[in-house]
C-alpha cells in the first residue's frame, strides 16, 4: 500500500509563501502534478531577466494608479462646478480618454510580458 505524507508541499509559483505575502492559490496535490504532465509540460517556461520581475509589479501598480486617476476625474466630472462649465467638462472628457489609452498600453505591455514568459 502506498501511504503519502499528509503534508502537502508547494512552491512559490503554485502555493505557499510568496514574497509579496499573498496566498497564490490552493495546495498542490499529486493529481495536479499528473495533470500538469498531461498538459504537454515537456517544455520549461522561458525565464525572464531578474529586472523584469520588478517590472511586472511596476506595470500592475501603474495600471492601478491610472484607474485611481480615472476615479478622480469621474468624481470631478460629477461636481456642480463641472456641470456648470462646459470647458471643464470637455477637458475632463479628454483627460479620461487619455487615461483610457494609457490603460490599454499598460495592458498591452502585460500581454507582451506574458508571451515572453510562456
Amino acid at each position: 500500500m502506498l501511504f503519502e505524507d499528509l503534508v502537502q508541499y508547494a512552491n512559490q509559483w503554485q502555493s505557499g509563501a510568496h514574497p509579496s505575502g499573498r496566498n497564490m492559490g490552493k495546495k498542490l496535490t499529486v493529481l495536479d502534478l499528473l495533470r500538469l504532465d498531461a498538459d504537454g509540460g515537456d517544455e520549461a517556461p522561458n525565464i525572464l531577466p531578474f529586472q523584469m520581475s520588478s517590472f511586472v509589479d511596476a506595470v500592475g501598480d501603474s495600471y492601478l494608479q491610472v484607474v485611481e486617476l480615472q476615479q478622480m476625474v469621474a468624481s470631478a466630472y460629477k461636481s456642480s462646478l463641472t456641470q456648470d462649465t462646459t470647458k471643464i467638462k470637455e477637458s475632463l472628457i479628454k483627460i479620461n480618454k487619455n487615461l483610457q489609452k494609457q490603460k490599454e498600453l499598460i495592458k498591452n505591455c502585460g500581454k507582451l510580458i506574458d508571451k515572453l514568459s510562456h
